[in-house]
């Protein structure tokens, strides 16, 4: 298992993709720096500030992330053919996906760092009031729990959808409107998974639209969905499921008489 995850780790070097997600958590944190423009009675300092980087990349940015990485490199081996050679080391379906799930666990941790560091750069020109050494460590354990939380709720997605190059594409939406859906306030909203995270991350969370959430309720959720992401993948065949065959290439006519 080890080498598979060390081979998957020398393929992200081929991969742009994983530079499109460093992009989007810099989109994450400017998008806040925004709000912070607003002429109203807020008081920011650098813990709101943190908070407001946590909702954005719950609800906007941070599903589409895994969607569109973790897809890109699970649909790779089908573009570039390489199933039919992995297949036959032998190494099955279900360890390819388990290698690829923790190299998304990684890039996880690695996109939750740099905008972490993103965030503190931006701030050493917003100055926002409040940030320390101890204030930088615990955004850092604050971004990347909300994170890794929202990877186990987004891991159904992108291991069923992302995983054949015919749905891939449509998963990426499908990812923004899910995340989208975290934005609204209601009671029945506690057992909807990324709003479990910021149920149990955000304590402003339902505050000022009258809505007291359980936080116990959000947490058998997200455990739920823990035990379905290794269902998914414990119940994965040895071979990846069949893509219908490419068309073959006209013959070319020949020229003349």
């Amino acid at each position: 298992m080890t080498v598979c995850i060390r081979a998957e780790l020398l393929k992200l070097r081929r991969y742009s993709v994983v530079r499109a997600g460093l992009l989007m958590m810099t989109l994450s944190v400017l998008l806040v720096l925004f709000y912070s423009t607003a002429q109203d009675d807020t008081v920011w300092d650098f813990s709101l500030y943190i908070s407001m980087i946590q909702q954005r990349n719950v609800q906007y940015f941070f599903p589409v992330v895994l969607a569109l990485t973790g897809g890109y490199c699970i649909t790779r081996e089908e573009g570039e053919d390489t199933y039919k050679n992995l297949l036959t080391v032998p190494l099955s379906f279900r360890r390819i996906l388990a290698a690829k799930a923790v190299v998304l666990l990684l890039l996880t941790a690695v996109f939750s760092l740099f905008c972490t560091l993103f965030a503190v750069a931006a701030n050493l020109l917003r100055r926002f009031p409040g940030m320390s050494p101890a204030a930088v460590l615990g955004a850092a354990g604050a971004i990347l729990t909300t994170n890794l939380l929202v990877y186990l709720a987004v891991f159904p997605l992108v291991f069923t959808l992302g995983c054949r190059s015919a749905t891939f594409l449509a998963s990426l939406p499908l990812a923004f409107v899910y995340g989208y859906l975290a934005t609204f306030e209601g009671r029945a909203l506690n057992l909807f998974p990324l709003k479990a995270v910021l149920i149990l991350t955000d304590p402003s969370c339902g505050a000022g639209f009258d809505v007291q959430y359980d936080p116990a309720k959000a947490a058998l959720v997200l455990a739920g969905f823990g035990v379905l992401d290794l269902l998914l993948l414990l119940t994965r065949g040895p071979r990846p499921p069949e893509t219908a065959p490419k068309p073959a290439a006209a013959a070319a006519r020949k020229k003349g008489w």
